[in-house]
């Protein structure tokens, strides 16, 4: 069975911790675009469901092959999230990402796995570290250090 992340994303937002750039289409922007970079690296589909009708332009520039942001349109997103965990539950393993206890205790319910928001974001920051400590690496390799420092001076 497929696995996959289902986010509450405006749940997820405002668990972060800027509230002020919350509110603001840059910091949504801002989230979108780790978790964008979070599912290329751990290689597992992630949807994440915002409530209202949003920006078609705003879709089409997050979604990639792994990321797909779906806005509620006229439901709730927790009417939208009830219904991906009931439609696809045969095929489909979610990990729910949410705070919301309704949403928690209904995605238990139906045998997905749920993470809190505070959960998700040290996981999201740890993911965003590895892949800077891995760029790190790679830009030293392409310079010509391929062993650590320690490594040089035992050879002398």
């Amino acid at each position: 069975m497929a696995e996959e992340w289902l986010v509450d994303g405006y749940n997820l937002l405002h668990a972060r911790p800027s509230e002020k750039a919350a509110k603001s289409k840059k910091g949504r922007e801002e989230l979108l675009a780790e978790l964008a970079d979070f599912t290329a690296v751990q290689g597992r589909p992630m949807r994440v469901v915002l409530d209202g009708k949003g920006d078609p332009a705003e879709l089409d520039i997050h979604r990639t092959t792994l990321l797909h942001v779906v806005y509620s349109q006229t439901v709730s997103a927790d009417a939208c999230i009830e219904r991906l965990l009931y439609e696809l539950k045969a095929q489909i393993h979610f990990t729910v990402v949410t705070n919301d206890r309704a949403i928690a205790q209904l995605a238990r319910g139906s045998g997905a796995a749920v993470m809190g928001c505070g959960d998700f974001l040290d996981r999201l920051k740890e993911s965003k570290k590895d892949r800077s400590d891995t760029l790190h690496r790679d830009k030293l390799r392409s310079h010509g250090f391929n062993r650590p420092f320690e490594d040089k001076l035992k050879d002398k």
